[in-house]
């Protein structure tokens, strides 16, 4: 009878433990968001800022950096890196391609056939809840007409920078930050006469916590037609929406944060006017480091001698969202020729990481506490002795060229993905808990045992464990907490 009771005890125990770590190891398998990111070669720095700022947003960040001479197509996507990083169930996911794009032989971007790319947008709809595509390319609109008919019910938005059979459009001279993809997904946004895409300054204003995928192509709207190609193709400007017109931005933590107006000379921002109260806020940063340079170093330079484009510090953004340029960056001259910008050394000398936000420079102008203006920040980065920079924890970068399927991460960024200590605790405190319940179980046992009445009188007679009335469980209630004027290359 002991052991039959003690082996009952024991199988609800062991049931209680697996219980607990069937809900907690779900929650481990389940993240809320994840996004991937593709950049072609010409836009690895920019899908290193773009990363940044989804960072900021509490995204589990995957980048991949594509190059080569051909298309090429990749059959099974779960047997690359990549796929197998994807190892969970995750409520969102967020496709971005931010690259070339091509029309010939059955078209495609970053290097990759539209057809590869599909396939893997089905592994996505399987490994996610809701997924988000946003195809920057030329002829982007070529894939979504091809994917469209074939996408499940879970890909919840669909959009591209281009209709079929026309390219898209960027500056050359603020690829970095004043593409289409940028301004979206970053937030910050720029109205610049004769800079397309340019956003518009009246739709911006119009923008709440509400506002959907379709107040967005209001806010970077440019006629379709806008420029002709030197190869004679038509282009576009303009967000392209092919599923999702009316699902709310804010879901994916993709709201506007500014806008900046440039005119002539004058410069002004305006901040999204309901920003501070939908509730989204920046995530904290990770790490805090202050970098000390053996001489001063120049971040920005004379636009009139060496080109706006060329800075090391995108200052039309607030001085609040400056970040450091750790990449060199192609730069096309108004003859279209592309040279590279490097960066200093004293960058990779201190390893310092990509994108980092700048948060006090000189010991002066601290952006959190004491921030100056513009003009002040633009002059201390002229001559920088020292730099306090936020930045996050990365995964690797991959490296995908034809048909290597991923084989090693970019050599020159040394950074490291984050080490996840998430499931050894999880099974600790699962151990734990299962060794507590038991002690509990079998401490109760002993007790109710030892105060059991003994009849001495009727030694035969059944020994009756005592009666305990239970009162009504007393519930407390507590407070409810609310809680893209050049023409991308082809």
């Amino acid at each position: 009878m002991k052991l039959l009771t003690l082996y009952n005890q024991f199988k609800i125990t062991v049931l209680i433990s697996v219980i607990l770590f069937a809900i907690i190891g779900h929650s481990i398998k389940t993240s809320e968001k994840v996004a991937v990111i593709f950049s072609g070669h010409e836009f690895h720095h920019n899908g290193a800022k773009l990363r940044e700022s989804l960072l900021e947003k509490n995204y589990d960040v995957h980048l991949t950096q594509v190059h080569g001479e051909q298309l090429f197509y990749i059959h099974d996507w779960s047997k690359t890196p990549l796929g197998k990083a994807l190892d969970g169930h995750y409520k969102q996911l967020l496709l971005i391609v931010n690259a070339h794009g091509y029309e010939y032989n059955g078209g495609g971007g970053a290097q990759i056939y539209w057809d590869s790319f599909f396939e893997l947008i089905k592994l996505f709809e399987q490994k996610a809840d809701e997924v988000f595509i946003h195809i920057e390319a030329c002829f982007s609109g070529n894939a979504a007409e091809r994917w469209f008919p074939q996408l499940g019910n879970n890909v919840k938005v669909l959009t591209t920078s281009s209709c079929p059979k026309k390219s898209s459009v960027f500056n050359p001279f603020f690829m970095d930050n004043w593409g289409l993809t940028a301004q979206i997904f970053t937030g910050y946004y720029l109205s610049i006469d004769n800079l397309k895409p340019s956003a518009n300054q009246s739709a911006f204003e119009k923008l709440t916590c509400n506002s959907t995928v379709s107040d967005l192509a209001n806010v970077m709207y440019a006629p379709c037609t806008a420029t002709t190609h030197v190869g004679g193709e038509q282009c576009c400007s303009k967000l392209h929406i092919w599923r999702g017109q009316n699902e709310q931005i804010d879901k994916w933590d993709i709201l506007p944060i500014n806008l900046t107006v440039k005119k002539v000379t004058k410069l002004t921002h305006v901040e999204f006017p309901g920003h501070k109260n939908c509730g989204i806020e920046q995530k904290p940063f990770d790490h805090k480091r202050v970098v000390q340079f053996n001489h001063a170093l120049p971040l920005i330079f004379d636009s009139k001698t060496v080109g706006l484009q060329e800075t090391l510090v995108n200052t039309l953004d607030p001085i609040k969202a400056w970040k450091l340029r750790t990449y060199n960056m192609p730069i096309k001259n108004k003859s279209g020729q592309y040279y590279f910008h490097p960066v200093p050394k004293e960058f990779k000398e201190n390893n310092i990481a990509p994108y980092s936000t700048i948060l006090e420079i000189n010991d002066t102008c601290n952006a959190e506490k004491d921030p100056c203006n513009r003009e002040q920040g633009e002059l201390l980065l002229k001559n920088v002795h020292n730099l306090s920079l936020g930045y996050y924890d990365t995964r690797e970068i991959w490296n995908l060229g034809n048909n290597e399927h991923f084989p090693y991460p970019t050599p020159h960024d040394p950074e490291q993905p984050a080490t996840d200590y998430t499931t050894i605790i999880v099974v600790c405190v699962v151990v734990v808990l299962g060794i507590a319940i038991g002690a509990f179980v079998f401490f109760c046992y002993c007790k109710k045992k030892k105060h059991l009445p003994v009849r001495k009188d009727l030694p035969n007679a059944r020994i009756l464990a005592p009666v305990e009335i239970h009162t009504p469980l007393q519930f407390h209630q507590t407070p409810n907490s609310t809680t893209t004027l050049d023409i991308a290359s082809n």
